[in-house]
């Protein structure tokens, strides 16, 4: 026995290259399908241990008027609800300078900060202390201007609208009980930077803010909770677990369930509200208009008392008018002189004409003096009415805008979300599911084409040893004793190799995908689980590939006599080919020629075997081409040929025309903003027995050829063409990943949801998109699909090239009249980054199937020359030069090289297709496309590969022994 293991040995050094080659490509194959196939549960069982490890929580509560402590007492009446732990949440939004970043402030406390990853500095401790989002370090902080770091003080200023509503209530139920939040200080040191799995995408944070902020808890002042996160007790299934999905859906019912009466309940304390304060408003109109009757009856009296005095005073008029005209008589007569009284005649008369004086001056005082009273008395009661009428109509003014505002409530809406529910949640499994996807196809076809060489590989070596197996059967030796060199040798080189394989599959390809990856999610420590299941269904192949033609391929020939086995096997006979009987062809080859073309036909399993590999390995560098053209110029398509617009403003519902008008002209005089077009956007869903999708509504309600400026509508299709469509005449058109996830074809029908209303769409045709799932529809149409008047709810803004963005989109969203911005670019970066994480797969996979080409292609042109040893040392002895022979087995190897990458790019091609056709996520849409360079690319690596294994090859044939190759054996 130590004589046939020292034996082994012997023939492992002897062919060493030989026995490395199989240990290479059993290696490569392994580490290739167990690296990628590890890669995406890897992906998910990181985030799960980072949600863990920082308790995110299993979902959380919101409502559109708050959560306040009757909300909490109800969801404390959950049946089971000792199973739920509550935190209810203090937050407030803002702007925080001097980054101008829109931020959410949390206010925390002890308990609170197991939730955060402090990554720089430490939690606050003190009121003006604030920590803030990571996203400074990885992002922000690469621009100078909003650069923030640890000591550096900030200032937040809260997004806050005055109040217009005069209702004061101590119900927290009621609507008019809701102030605005507030921060006792406005002015923080930055003490630190965390990162959480509430937030556990890089990028996105939000509509409503960018970053996150932390301060303690007793620094906000709120009449509300602004959410409340909730955790399931003792929950022992995990994140993405189908289980835990399901006890999420479950919980979530009971949780609205729960809920449901809270919006009528809240509505109604509102309503009382306002009865109360109209009951108040109406007294005291009432007691108003009892004032007024008073003093109109008071009035009455004083009229009647100025009709006397009138009267009176036009007696004394007719009275005073006698005496001046009894004057002006006596004047006239002569009996008196006003210049000099002294000129009368008699005594008595003179006396009798100045007291008539007197009394004409003392009645033109008294009736100058009643006029102003009269004047003045008459001014007081106008007066008097008009202010009793204007308290009457003030009054009655409030208890109509009571009525108004009574009719304008509305219930509040309740949100009980999970974390299925949070995009970065559901991304981070969509990415997952995506590198599932090509671990199911792309590592499977490497893997197969890897042990398919090994296999030929193994059984030409068996077949080798003829004269080896005739000795050892001759010499006495069992037939298994004979049959164990082949099973060690090829066993110790597929053990190795799988061992070797599976240890830097674990190692290399995960971390490299996933690093790339970590642009996107926090993913910098990952955790790769070891399958193995998984390690022992491809141990089990790779080692059967490599025993099976190990044990059969002897086994066979021992069946025949060791005479038989000690003389070489004969030569396969040679058979006239098909091409010789084209005769025209035929002879004007040369005779090298026909004796290549001859060879190829003779030898069918072994180039067979070299077409399969060499096709095969095309098919997979191709496939990596593929899949990075598929995905270049995806992002400048979207957002720079189609969607040519900066960010969306959403205005509130129901705004009327004129404040419409009022923002419209506002926009066109602010500064940074190049142009705005005006939109009716709705958001509208669309289901069927598998998937449920939102899909915008966008309806042009602007100047019609401006609308391409912002968005440029155009069929979708293999075709582009380079005008735009009118949607008037064209439309509606859904976008092309919604056709394809429900089937919906040109001039057809379907059922979309507003509201919880269904509405019937007739569907035109198809447009062209790639992110997210769009409507196009004219006006016209939407009046007739919505049976009401298209009216303007939204703005596309393009901004100046070097606008300020968070300050204008700050200073917008302080306006009353605007609902939301959507800034178009945080979803242009979240797109970037899953496209910069498919570059680097595409790397991986073009590096490894560039790998896997050249190692079979030296594998199998090492077992051409092998095979053909005595056929190559008789055409060096009749005369050819090495460098000939090499030439002459070359041309073989080129034939087949071009074809079987012709082929292989052809399979490439489909298979790009395939694996991104299932790659694309619900809201993405792929054309698997492969440019005519990656096919010249994809030809010429392999054409490389096949050089240089030839030039490796070459030294080889140079060194035949011919002697020793020609060498009987009889």
């Amino acid at each position: 026995m130590n004589s046939l293991i020292k034996d082994i040995f012997r023939e492992i050094l002897k062919s060493f290259p030989r026995f490395l080659s199989i240990l290479a490509i059993i290696s490569l194959g392994v580490a290739f399908f167990i690296g990628i196939k590890a890669t995406g549960p890897a992906m998910v069982e990181t985030a799960r241990d980072y949600y863990e490890t920082y308790d995110l929580p299993d979902g959380r509560i919101l409502s559109t008027q708050g959560i306040n402590d009757n909300d909490i007492k109800e969801i404390k009446n959950l049946k089971d609800g000792a199973e739920l732990r509550l935190r209810p949440i203090k937050s407030v939004i803002g702007m925080v300078e001097p980054s101008t970043q829109p931020i959410k402030v949390f206010g925390i406390n002890e308990q609170d900060k197991k939730n955060y990853q402090l990554v720089e500095g430490r939690f606050p401790q003190k009121a003006s202390e604030i920590t803030l989002d990571s996203k400074y370090l990885d992002l922000i902080n690469t621009d100078p201007n909003e650069s923030v770091k640890v000591g550096d003080k900030v200032k937040i200023t809260l997004n806050q609208r005055a109040s217009e509503d005069a209702i004061d209530s101590d119900n927290s139920d009621s609507i008019f009980s809701i102030k605005d939040s507030e921060l006792i200080t406005n002015e923080f040191e930055v003490v630190g930077f965390v990162q959480t799995p509430l937030y556990y995408e890089r990028i996105n944070r939000g509509l409503d803010h960018s970053v996150f902020g932390l301060i303690q808890e007793d620094q906000i002042q709120a009449s509300y909770y602004s959410e409340v996160f909730y955790w399931i007790r003792n929950n022992r299934k995990r994140a993405y677990e189908p289980a835990y999905q399901s006890r999420l859906d479950q919980l979530k019912i009971k949780l609205e369930d729960l809920l449901a009466n809270r919006p009528k309940q809240r509505l109604e304390a509102s309503k009382k509200d306002i009865q109360a304060k109209y009951d108040e408003v109406s007294s005291d109109l009432e007691e108003a208009n009892n004032d007024f009757e008073a003093a109109n009856k008071k009035i009455s009296e004083v009229e009647k008392t100025l009709i006397d005095s009138e009267q009176d005073l036009q007696e004394a008029k007719i009275e005073f008018s006698q005496i001046e005209e009894n004057l002006l008589r006596q004047s006239l007569e002569g009996n008196i002189d006003s210049n000099n009284p002294q000129a009368l005649g008699k005594p008595e008369e003179q006396a009798e004409l100045l007291e008539g004086q007197e009394q004409s001056l003392m009645a033109s005082n008294e009736l100058f003096f009643g006029e102003n009273q009269l004047s003045r008395s008459k001014k007081a009661v106008a007066d008097s009415i008009a202010e009793n009428n204007l308290e009457l109509r003030e009054g009655q003014l409030a208890l109509e805008e009571l009525k108004e505002l009574e009719a304008d409530l509305k219930e509040p809406t309740y949100h009980v979300l999970t974390r299925q529910d949070d995009a970065a949640y559901k991304s981070l499994k969509e990415n997952a599911e995506k590198l599932n996807v090509i671990s199911n196809l792309f590592p499977v076809f490497f893997f197969a084409i890897a042990v398919l060489v090994v296999f030929t590989t193994v059984k030409r070596m068996s077949s080798e040893q003829r004269n080896y197996m005739g000795t050892m059967q001759q010499m006495g030796y069992h037939r298994w004793q004979v049959i164990l060199k082949f099973v060690v040798y090829a066993g110790l080189a597929g053990v190795i190799g799988i061992v070797l394989g599976i240890s830097l599959g674990y190692r290399i390809f995960p971390p490299i995908i996933l690093q790339a990856y970590n642009s996107m999610f926090y993913l910098a420590n990952p955790l790769i689980p070891r399958s193995l299941y998984w390690n022992m269904i491809v141990g089990a192949i790779a080692l059967a590939c490599t025993l099976i033609p190990a044990i059969y391929t002897p086994y066979v020939l021992l069946k025949q006599a060791p005479a038989q086995l000690l003389r070489p096997e004969p030569p396969k006979q040679g058979k006239q080919i098909l091409l010789e009987n084209w005769t025209e062809f035929w002879k004007r080859l040369s005779f090298n020629r026909k004796m290549t073309l001859r060879n190829l036909f003779r030898y069918k399993g072994r180039n067979l075997m070299t077409f399969i590999g060499v096709a095969g390995c095309s098919m997979l560098i191709l496939t990596g081409f593929g899949i990075s053209d598929t995905i270049s110029g995806l992002l400048s398509n979207q957002f720079e040929q189609l969607q040519r617009y900066d960010a969306t403003l959403v205005l509130n519902e129901d705004l009327g025309q004129y404040q419409t008008q009022k923002l419209q002209d506002e926009l066109a005089d602010y500064e940074g903003i190049e142009a705005y077009y005006p939109i009716r956007s709705e958001s509208l869903e669309l289901e069927n027995d598998v998937e449920k999708e939102n899909v915008n509504l966008i309806v042009p309600l602007g100047d019609v050829q401006s609308f391409k400026d912002f968005v440029f509508v155009r069929p979708g299709g293999d075709d582009k063409v380079a005008e735009p469509v009118d949607l008037d005449e064209a439309g509606p058109l859904y976008t092309e990943r919604l056709a394809e996830l429900f089937n919906l074809k040109p001039n057809s029908k379907a059922i979309f949801k507003m509201d919880d209303e269904n509405y019937t769409i007739p569907l035109k045709g198809a447009a062209e998109n790639y992110v997210n799932h769009y409507l196009y529809m004219g006006e016209n149409d939407y009046n007739q699909v919505f049976e009401k008047p298209a009216q303007i709810n939204a703005f596309l803004l393009k901004y100046e090239a070097n606008a300020k963005v968070t300050r204008i989109e700050d200073q917008l969203q302080d306006n009353e009249d605007v609902q939301a911005i959507v800034n178009i670019t945080n979803i242009e970066e979240v797109v970037s980054k899953t496209m910069d994480s498919l570059y680097v797969i595409t790397i991986v996979l073009i590096v490894s199937a560039a790998a896997l080409a050249f190692v079979v292609l030296y594998n199998l042109t090492n077992i051409n020359i092998e095979e053909r040893n005595r056929e190559l040392a008789t055409i060096k002895v009749l005369g050819f030069y090495a460098r000939e022979v090499s030439l002459y087995v070359y041309e073989e190897i080129f034939i087949i090289t071009v074809l079987g990458s012709f082929f292989g790019l052809i399979a490439g091609r489909v298979l790009t297709h395939i694996i991104m056709k299932q790659m694309q996520m619900n809201s993405m849409l792929f054309y698997p496309r492969a440019t005519l360079a990656s096919f010249l690319i994809s030809f010429i690596l392999t054409f490389i590969f096949s050089s240089s294994v030839m030039l490796i090859m070459h030294q080889k044939i140079k060194r035949i022994n011919m002697v020793e190759a020609l060498k009987g054996l009889d």
